[in-house]
């Protein structure tokens, strides 16, 4: 071999020993150098000091006047506010004792003059909401101003029961929403007004809101960028300045603290959502439910510091540079006088420094007499001493026996090839320690006239711990970096040859998703290092107990992926998962602590489960685990393709329904009514229709299954509330005079707001009453929550709209049911109207329903009237309507006005009814 690995023959300059280096000083003026550089250092540093510690000082007194101002200005608001309130009180003391006069005089209240009174001192005090004055029981029997107040009975509140139980106590000062605007707060003054022998008779209330509160506010010279607020102590906003500001620091963590703690005052620094970073002072009123706030914003307070912080940096900017220029001009002196001897030791301190770094070393082999000639640091690295023989032999003898033959090759490719360049990696062994290194050589080859090789110079460099983290990083490409064991990438590529495979034979796969149950807590309580034992335990005890050819990954965290193959029946694989969570679930010692820990398992089985690909059948195991985990822990799930399927399946058609629903694709048709005494059309039945594109016309049990109990219902449910009073809109129009039944889903009914968002619809259509919208609603919704269901059923009322009991005697509401909720009309279901020409229990139960209903006064409307015979017998039991095929189908609403026009009653009827 010709090519040796490197060292050898070093040229002249880089002969120099470190010591004849350093034999070279420069000159002696060095030291004054440096000790100029440090005087400037220094007293830049002081500079330095005094400028930062002058604008702190600055800045500090700057926030202390902003922190006084803040908290003047709530004083000063808050005295405002104390002042405006006791007037208020003094009011309502006048009138409280106008309102005894009355009672121990006449021994009743006289309405003209107490609205004379109260109407005189509310003028006295602006913005105040309508008073109003309430009875004994609790029942309003005044409110000043024609609006209709939103609550007439006071008797459950806070204030009304405090003034009814402590005779002490003749005023109070609470928050309610009550006042013209729902949902709007406000503070209301209350006070006890007491009869002639001193019980007690009712109270009298003012109601403040906002629009009271903002006179506070006005009359202080603050910035455009200043915040003030006053808030009850539910933190409800009253008033802002300026107008509609949001006070955006309302739910801040360091406000949040105030208002939960019981200290009357608290200034703080927040950043609002604004990014503005704003001075806070906040106080609660001792005598009153009210936190009165004011705010400055950081950059409005701190402008003149940041002014005389710009001078003082500019300042300091051209002391720096002064100096540093005064030190460069001596510095460049300096280096002129000492640049030749610099620039020489410079350039022998690199080479030195080469033949030293990292196991770098020079080389230089003779191809002509096959010498190799080696340095120190070569010596070093290869672990030989001075006798080492520096030969071509001697130099194969430290190439790894694997190695050699390629770098042979190597070596008489360059020659063969006259390369100037040659560069390669391989083994070499130490003889010293036995030691395996990795070593680099790169050099340039020299040639004679002639063309024969004469010599190698280059370096050689111990690249053993590069190598090193080139494998373990290749090594983390496939594999966990705590347990050792396949990650996704390794798992998803030895799953797909598994998967072939089966295909192939024929044989079940299992992917087996398993998550240590409760893992978390392991962590929590005893440490990530405990945790990261427990889990390399775990990987053990999993791979331990599986088969040759199986395979166990970690995903991470406490999550685990096992391949169980080669089964011709589910339940043995599933015997193997059973085996591995047994396991899994001894006891643990790690170190001083003991820990019990159970495990669950999702499993998937192939070809059972034909996913495409293994990212698919990993997410359907996890499915599976999440059901596991849901089940209760600490058991196996297998995943069902076949329910997957369906899911998915009800997954896309909601979708669909939902874009049906933006897209318009809905139409309502309707059923008439009609009363069965007279020739009268009294109402008509929204029924909803899918005009799908490619599918046509679909009834509503194609898909209305699919929204039930979703977030589609309320959508859809205010979607036919429209159309219909639409669609009533223009019957209107054109003469006639309907009311529209709509039915309601229990989820749409039982939600808290329903009354408010059926009242915002109404005003949508003003010229409509809404006394001819009907909301249908089924029997068995009102078991789940009948109190709920009557208070929304009250609330609508109270507006005007009507509600029926639809499907009447398919649920199994008891007669106490019947009698509490306020519906007008019932519905008898149409399964057993169609019964009553066959079925003698059928027609004994629509008797008694009708017989019922009108024991109570309610309406009777028949469903499922198939037949003019359907009719007679209803007819003698003195049931009121009726609606079915036998009448007319569902139509679309422009046909409603024709149809009502030629509608008449069977003769059937009419001898019947005679």
């Amino acid at each position: 071999m010709h090519c040796n690995t490197l060292q050898g023959k070093f040229c002249s300059v880089a002969m120099f020993s470190k010591e004849q280096i350093f034999l070279m000083k420069p000159p002696s003026n060095r030291i004054f150098f440096l000790w100029l550089v440090a005087c400037a250092l220094l007293i830049n540093g002081l500079a330095a000091y005094s400028f930062c510690r002058g604008a702190a000082d600055f800045k500090k007194s700057a926030t202390e006047n902003a922190e006084r101002e803040t908290r003047n200005l709530v004083r000063a608001i808050s005295q405002s506010v104390n002042g405006l309130m006791l007037k208020v009180e003094n009011s309502l003391l006048l009138v409280s004792s106008a309102l005894e006069y009355q009672l121990s005089r006449n021994g009743k209240i006289e309405p003209s003059e107490i609205r004379a009174l109260i109407e005189r001192q509310r003028k006295l005090h602006g913005d105040t909401e309508p008073w109003f004055v309430a009875d004994a029981t609790g029942k309003l029997i005044f409110c000043e101003g024609k609006v209709r107040p939103r609550v007439v009975d006071v008797a459950g509140s806070d204030y009304f029961e405090k003034l009814k139980s402590h005779p002490d106590k003749p005023f109070v000062f609470a928050v309610s929403a009550l006042g013209q605007n729902p949902g709007v707060p406000a503070v209301l003054a209350v006070r006890r007004y007491r009869n002639s022998d001193g019980s007690f008779a009712g109270v009298v209330a003012a109601p403040m809101a906002g629009a009271f509160f903002k006179k506070a506010l006005t009359g202080f010279k603050v910035g455009q960028d200043a915040l003030l607020s006053i808030r009850t102590s539910g933190n409800a906003l009253l008033a802002s300045y300026p107008q509609g500001a949001r006070a955006p620091d309302a739910f801040s963590d360091s406000y949040l603290k105030f208002w939960r703690s019981r200290e009357k005052s608290a200034t703080y620094m927040d950043l609002t959502e604004q990014h503005v970073h704003r001075l806070y002072s906040v106080s609660r009123l001792s005598e009153f439910p009210l936190i009165v706030k004011a705010g400055f914003a950081e950059a409005a307070y701190l402008k003149d510091w940041r002014s005389v912080l710009k001078f003082r940096m500019f300042s300091l900017l051209i002391i720096v540079v002064f100096s540093f220029v005064a030190v460069s001009a001596i510095a460049y002196m300096w280096l002129r006088q000492s640049r030749y001897l610099a620039s020489l030791n410079s350039t022998n301190e690199r080479l030195h420094a080469l033949l030293g770094i990292g196991g770098v070393a020079l080389c230089s082999v003779d191809f002509l007499s096959g010498r190799w000639e080696m340095s120190p640091e070569q010596k070093l690295l290869f672990g030989v001493g001075d006798d080492y023989p520096q030969t071509k032999e001697g130099w194969l003898a430290l190439v790894y026996p694997d190695d050699l033959l390629p770098l042979e090759r190597a070596v008489k490719r360059s020659l063969y090839l006259a390369a100037s360049r040659f560069e390669y990696e391989y083994r070499i062994v130490r003889p010293c320690d036995g030691q395996v290194r990795w070593i680099q050589v790169s050099g340039a080859n020299d040639y004679l006239a002639t063309g024969e090789p004469w010599r190698f110079l280059g370096a050689i460099k111990d690249i053993s711990s590069l190598r090193e983290s080139q494998r373990r990083a290749a090594h983390l490409v496939h594999h966990d970096e705590l347990t050792g064991l396949p990650n996704r990438s390794l798992l998803v590529d030895r799953m797909r040859q598994s998967l072939a495979q089966k295909r192939r034979d024929d044989a079940l796969l299992g992917v087996c998703l398993i998550d240590i149950d409760g893992f978390k807590e392991v962590n929590d309580k005893f440490g990530r290092s405990v945790g990261d034992k427990a889990l390399t335990e775990i990987a053990m005890r999993i791979s331990q107990s599986l088969r040759a050819g199986d395979t166990v990954a970690r995903l991470g965290g406490d999550e685990f992926v096992v391949l169980l193959g080669g089964f011709s029946q589910e339940e043995d694989l599933l015997e193997v998962l059973r085996r591995i969570l047994d396991v899994l679930g001894n006891q643990y010692r790690l170190g001083e602590s003991n820990l019990a820990l159970t495990a669950s398992a999702g499993v998937t089985v192939f070809p059972r489960d034909d996913a495409d690909g293994a990212e698919a059948l990993i997410r359907h195991a996890n499915q599976a685990l999440f059901e596991a985990k849901r089940l209760g822990k600490n058991r196996i799930h297998v995943f069902d393709p076949e329910a997957d399927k369906r899911i998915v399946e009800q997954r896309n058609r909601y979708q669909r329904i939902a874009e049906a629903l933006e897209n318009g694709e809905f139409r309502l048709h309707y059923q008439p009514i009609v009363d069965l005494h007279s020739d009268a059309v009294v109402a008509v039945e929204a029924l909803i229709r899918w005009q799908h594109p490619e599918e046509g016309l679909l009834s509503p049990a194609q898909f209305l299954p699919f929204v039930e109990n979703t977030d589609l219902t309320i959508p859809m449910g205010e979607w036919v509330m429209r159309e219909a009073l639409r669609q009533k809109r223009l019957w209107d129009g054109a003469g006639l005079s309907l009311s529209v039944c709509v039915n309601i889903s229990p989820r749409h009914l039982q939600q808290a707001d329903f009354s408010r968002r059926l009242y915002s619809i109404l005003q949508e259509f003003p010229e409509q009453s809404p006394e001819e919208l009907d909301l249908e609603i089924l029997e068995t919704t009102l078991l789940d929550d009948l109190s709920e269901v009557s208070r929304s059923i009250k609330e609508c009322s109270s507006f005007g709209v009507k509600f029926s009991l639809d499907d009447f005697g398919t649920g199994f509401s008891s007669l106490s049911y019947f009698r509490r909720l306020p519906a007008h009309v019932v519905k008898i279901d149409q399964s057993f109207v169609k019964g009553i020409l066959t079925s003698a229990d059928d027609l004994s139960l629509v008797n008694s329903v009708v017989s019922m209903a009108q024991a109570m006064q309610r309406k009777v409307v028949a469903e499922g009237v198939e037949t003019i015979e359907h009719g007679l017998p209803l007819i003698r039991f003195g049931c009121d309507y009726a609606q079915g095929y036998g009448i007319a189908r569902p139509m679309p609403g422009e046909n409603i006005l024709a149809w009502t026009e030629a509608w008449r009653r069977p003769a059937q009827w009419l001898v019947t009814e005679g």
